[in-house]
């Protein structure tokens, strides 16, 4: 059976989980229903706010980089060594 919604659960929904291969954990896109709980939320979370980590995209951007530069150089001795 599922638990009856309260005020709570129906004050917001969520999407699915977007993080991304390299994400440490969940991120999820929050929608805020109800005015009040949503105010009430951001003032009991402020310190909790998630603010992007410029270098840590460029330090993923290397790794993916990398990791594609790799490849074709595998797929490319992959060829020379099977002719």
């Amino acid at each position: 059976m599922v638990p009856r919604q309260t005020s709570v659960t129906l004050a917001f929904d969520f999407g699915p989980d977007i993080s991304d291969a390299l994400d440490p954990g969940e991120r999820r896109i929050y929608t805020m229903r109800d005015a009040v709980f949503a105010e009430a939320f951001v003032q009991l979370n402020r310190d909790r706010v998630w603010a992007p980590d410029p270098a840590a995209e460029r330090a993923e951007a290397r790794v993916w980089t990398g990791a594609l530069v790799l490849l074709a150089l595998g797929g490319l001795l992959a060829l020379l060594l099977n002719r």
